[in-house]
């Protein structure tokens, strides 16, 4: 039987196991003479595109806190437990409303054995697609409102996933920072709007930090955290890029964000690493993307299986080539 949770939030709201196999095609996006800098791991894999152009438990004691002038009450948090990932594990994510995020969502429910608590922006927003994906078959959805640009959201994102793992007794075994904008494609480093800058940074930046500071400690040992970046996050990739210059400092910013993590959380054996998905068919890719979303997410959680404790902390293409930063 299904399970589908969709849970209310108090406070502001603001705009490996074996998976099935998903049969697709791809297509490559602009050549870059840089792409001569990716190394291949020893892991065998499909050939894929291979750079990146200019993108246009109920018995945990209760407690009250106050959340944005709101009395609320929520499970308290509970120490971190070192347990290894279950082999019914669990996923977090942001942005799972569409693009990426759900496809992410639609790949991982195909298995019944996985919880996924898929973070959203708005409950009142347009979550049609991932109701109804929840409503199908035999997947374990949990709906939770997670606006990344929302401090106020943010500050109870602990609390509303708290309640759900203590229904599981279960930990955290994998957390995807998906949610991101790209709002000022055209912008260049002598048109910086400073009002954009400042949403990006949130966003794309101080989002995922924040999401993995007060999760940490539901994180399994053994888990992986997966911050989606880009090509345009490379110093070494986007040398020749004249535009989407917010973006591409945003992403830059949270591949040093990837590093300052995985040192920050190996000694408790949780393994960070970002992730360029290549230039996808989604509404943030627009116009000429050529790779179509449950490639490079059939393709990403394909390098996530397979990472080991010594590749934390590194920069991967969406088909697990190393991107140089």
């Amino acid at each position: 039987m299904h399970t589908t949770m969709i849970y209310p939030v108090a406070g502001s709201t603001s705009s490996s196991n074996q998976r099935p196999r998903r049969r697709s095609t791809s297509t490559s996006s602009s050549t870059r003479s840089s792409s001569q800098n990716f190394s291949r791991p020893s892991i065998a894999r499909k050939p894929v595109p291979s750079t990146h152009p200019i993108p246009k438990s109920t018995s945990l004691p209760l407690r009250s806190h106050s959340d944005s002038k709101i009395q609320t009450t929520s499970i308290a948090p509970r120490p971190h437990r070192s347990i290894r990932k279950s082999k019914m594990p669990v996923y977090f994510l942001t942005g799972a409303n569409r693009g990426i995020g759900l496809e992410f969502v639609r790949q991982l429910a195909s298995k019944p054995s996985n919880t996924i608590i898929a973070g959203v922006r708005s409950l009142n927003g347009d979550i049609s697609e991932l109701k109804e994906l929840a409503a199908s078959g035999n997947s374990n959805i949990h709906i939770i409102e997670c606006d990344v640009s929302s401090l106020d959201s943010l500050s109870s994102i602990e609390f509303r996933v708290a309640e759900i793992l203590s229904k599981t007794g279960a930990n955290l075994d994998y957390l995807f920072n998906i949610a991101g904008i790209n709002a000022t494609s055209t912008d260049t480093s002598l048109t910086l709007d400073p009002k954009s800058l400042a949403e990006h940074m949130q966003t794309n930046v101080l989002g995922p930090a924040k999401i993995v500071e007060s999760l940490r400690k539901y994180l399994a040992r053994g888990a992986t955290v997966l911050n989606m970046s880009s090509g345009l996050g490379s110093l070494t990739v986007a040398t020749d890029v004249t535009k989407c210059c917010t973006y591409s400092m945003s992403k830059a910013a949270l591949n040093m964000l990837t590093l300052h993590q995985a040192r920050d959380l190996k000694n408790v054996g949780v393994r960070v690493v970002c992730m360029d998905p290549g230039w996808v068919k989604t509404r943030m890719g627009g116009k000429g993307a050529m790779i179509e979303a449950n490639v490079s997410v059939e393709s990403m959680l394909d390098v996530v299986d397979n990472l080991k404790e010594k590749d934390s902390g590194k920069f991967y293409r969406y088909d697990g080539a190393i991107v140089p930063w």
